[in-house]
């Protein structure tokens, strides 16, 4: 995988107050000097894991699904955070994978409706390129104490690429499982997808001390994904549309200020995004054909970071 240097220590100038996967509320940022706005930036590591299911229907019938691993995949990167008065907050944030992960793929067909499946292949994956972008605003609503409620409104952008390289597989040729061997490693399949979510959510944050520990969740009934399959060996191109796909998003993190303007924060979040079915095109380089409604996405994923920043 081809990691630019560049991109990668950008990311890490960006960062700043923000959850691993969530631009979100950053240290208590005071207003200073007669200032009515603060800003924060973190810089850190994020360590990510879980799984995405591409699946091909005909009719009702399931007729293919693989199983993309999201494994021991390491993102650096961070968000930065503005505050205005004592109630709103502007953040972004931007996290760019640095490694290839270390996962597996997994593809089931069912060439046979009603029985199990007929033809079955594994491989190990490369992720190519990964990155998570947030930009997000919150408004404070309520406090009492060491507490405070707020709400959350923002913009979020998901996206993997895969490259799978095969290990085995068992096919159903002339009778029933009955061809099986080793695919030599070959570069068979290359897959990406891409979510689109607008959000709206609430968090909690709770101080003590010099720390203090937050709490939120997201939901969007509306996010737009599209997914690309590049069969290689077959020559075929998949195109792949969703919308109005539910997100649960949800996390939290605990962050210690040393001083007025130093912190470290340990952060773990993630989401759920359900199986929504979707339209397909399909290109072969000579022809292309749409089949609605026979294609389906999943994803889910946690993240875990460490990071540190400094309040300006």
């Amino acid at each position: 995988m081809k990691r630019v240097a560049l991109a990668v220590m950008s990311g890490m100038v960006l960062c700043a107050g923000a959850n691993a996967m969530q631009g979100h509320v950053g240290p208590t940022m005071r207003l200073t000097g007669g200032n009515d706005y603060s800003v924060a930036l973190r810089g850190g590591l994020m360590l990510q894991s879980g799984e995405a299911r591409e699946i091909v229907f005909d009719g009702s019938h399931q007729l293919s699904e693989l199983i993309w691993d999201i494994s021991g995949l390491a993102l650096a990167g961070g968000s930065a955070s503005v505050a205005i008065g004592d109630n709103i907050q502007l953040n972004a944030a931007l996290w760019l994978a640095i490694n290839e992960g270390n996962g597996s793929m997994v593809d089931y067909d069912w060439m046979a409706p009603g029985e199990d499946w007929t033809h079955f292949s594994d491989g190990d994956v490369e992720i190519n390129s990964a990155h998570v972008f947030d930009l997000n605003g919150t408004y404070t609503f309520y406090r009492s104490g060491s507490m405070e409620c707020y709400g959350i409104l923002g913009y979020k952008q998901l996206f993997w690429d895969w490259s799978e390289y095969g290990r085995t597989y068992i096919y159903s040729e002339y009778g029933w499982r009955d061809s099986r061997g080793s695919s030599g490693g070959v570069n068979g399949i290359d897959y990406e997808q891409t979510f689109d979510v607008p959000y709206a959510g609430l968090g909690l944050r709770i101080a003590f001390g010099r720390a203090y520990g937050s709490l939120y969740g997201l939901y969007s009934p509306i996010a737009q994904a599209e997914d690309k399959d590049h069969h290689i060996l077959r020559g075929l191109h998949f195109t792949e549309t969703f919308e109005n796909i539910d997100y649960v998003g949800f996390g939290g993190e605990v962050v210690y200020n040393f001083s007025d303007s130093v912190f470290m924060s340990i952060a773990l979040d993630g989401h759920a995004i359900p199986e929504v079915r979707g339209d397909m095109e399909i290109t072969d380089g000579t022809s292309t054909s749409f089949n609605p409604d026979s294609a389906g996405i999943e994803n889910t994923a946690v993240s875990f970071a460490v990071a540190v920043g400094m309040a300006l």
